[in-house]
């Protein structure tokens, strides 16, 4: 169970780096 609760939080983690690189590049667009 603890380890599967710290692989969650990773992912949520690689997810939130995702959607932050995403919305770097949407703004980035937008002159």
């Amino acid at each position: 169970m603890k380890k599967n609760k710290k692989s969650s939080k990773i992912l949520i983690f690689v997810v939130a780096c995702n959607v932050s690189k995403q919305l770097e590049k949407t703004l980035s667009r937008i002159p």
